[in-house]
């Protein structure tokens, strides 16, 4: 495993850092109470996930990366996360080898350590209450409005893609 400064960052396949949020405190209309986050390092592209419970992080975490690998014809070299059960999974390695994406772990007890991700969680969350109280819809929705959040998130430029929207950055990614 390589140390977490030794990782390459600058292009959009090479790292991607993921955390999962909750468990809310309201259902949304669809039974979730967690949200799965991954975060391109290179861009800060967001994919953003309703999930019921942790033990479906395994199966979308793997349909993504696929998904990723399949759209792009590249796979995503590095995927860091705290080191919760729903990362360890021997069946979840197994489909990392194959797809060709190391793993590497925060260290125990450090959220700070995946800061990237624990501030996008911060972000999404402040424009998820946001959007729910502008528009009067019930907490049940906020799993809507985190997505909402991602996807006002993926296109807004920022310092690190220019001119670019995060959307056409991702859109580059093969060029």
């Amino acid at each position: 495993m390589q140390a977490s400064d030794e990782v390459p960052k600058e292009l959009p396949r090479d790292l991607i850092v993921l955390d999962v949020m909750g468990q809310f405190p309201t259902l949304d209309i669809h039974q979730n109470n967690h949200i799965l986050t991954l975060c391109n390092h290179a861009s800060t592209f967001v994919f953003c996930f309703p999930i019921k419970t942790r033990d479906q992080v395994p199966k979308v975490l793997a349909d993504t990366l696929h998904l990723i690998r399949s759209v792009f014809k590249d796979s995503v070299k590095f995927l860091r996360s705290n080191n919760a059960k729903e990362y360890s999974g021997q069946m979840f390695r197994i489909t990392l080898t194959n797809i060709g994406t190391q793993q590497l772990f925060t260290s125990p007890c450090t959220p700070e350590k995946n800061g990237e991700a624990e501030q996008l969680n911060r972000t999404l969350g402040d424009s998820e209450r946001t959007i729910l109280r502008a528009s009067g819809l019930p907490m049940t929705f906020w799993s809507y409005a985190y997505r909402c959040a991602a996807y006002i998130h993926n296109r807004i430029p920022n310092s690190q893609t220019g001119d670019q929207t995060l959307w056409e950055h991702l859109l580059l990614w093969d060029k």
